[in-house]
């Protein structure tokens, strides 16, 4: 039951990213089927192609030929030659094989690796000022979901004993009636 559990902010993770990615997907074939069919309407509408055009030149800029040829390159007679660039020169320094540490800054707590973060709101409006006895009264009745978010909530809160033991109590509870009625 723990593994279901400790589980179930990663299989949420999962659905909302399978969710994120579906809707991206589906924005994008729309917009690609916006393109084909106006890509579609200026053809059928008789609209210019590429090659009709005008330029922004004018006709100061020369076309490729439409039989698909090359078109001739001439060279200025004035323009000076091409050089190519000078070789950089060869580095005198011998290269270092020990490893050298550049900088070393981490966050408070990054030492013990990273983790993911996890803020778990109150299982129900109130809980914050509820004794023990009044939130046991609740567990007694409560379902295995708002076990989980309780038993999360208060690992990273206040951390009750007297809690922790109800809700473990209610998740035996809960298992043991799982268990005889199957």
């Amino acid at each position: 039951m723990l593994d279901q559990l400790i589980a179930l902010p990663l299989r949420l993770a999962e659905a909302g990213a399978r969710i994120g990615f579906g809707l991206a997907e589906s924005a994008l074939r729309r917009g690609a089927d916006l393109l084909d069919a106006l890509a579609s309407d200026d053809d059928a509408l008789g609209g210019p192609t590429v090659e009709e055009r005008p330029t922004p030149m004018g006709d100061r800029v020369a076309r490729p030929p439409s039989d698909g040829a090359a078109p001739a390159v001439s060279v200025a007679p004035d323009a000076p030659p091409i050089t190519p660039p000078s070789p950089a020169p060869p580095i005198e320094e011998p290269v270092s094989e020990e490893p050298v540490l550049a900088g070393s800054t981490a966050d408070p707590g990054a030492e013990d690796g990273a983790s993911a973060e996890l803020e778990v709101e109150p299982p129900w409006p109130g809980y914050r000022r509820m004794k023990v006895s009044e939130i046991a009264d609740r567990i007694a009745s409560a379902d295995a979901a708002t076990l989980a978010v309780l038993a999360l909530y208060e690992r990273q809160n206040a951390d009750r004993k007297g809690v922790r033991s109800a809700v473990d109590q209610r998740l035996d509870e809960l298992e043991h009636e799982r268990v005889t009625s199957s």
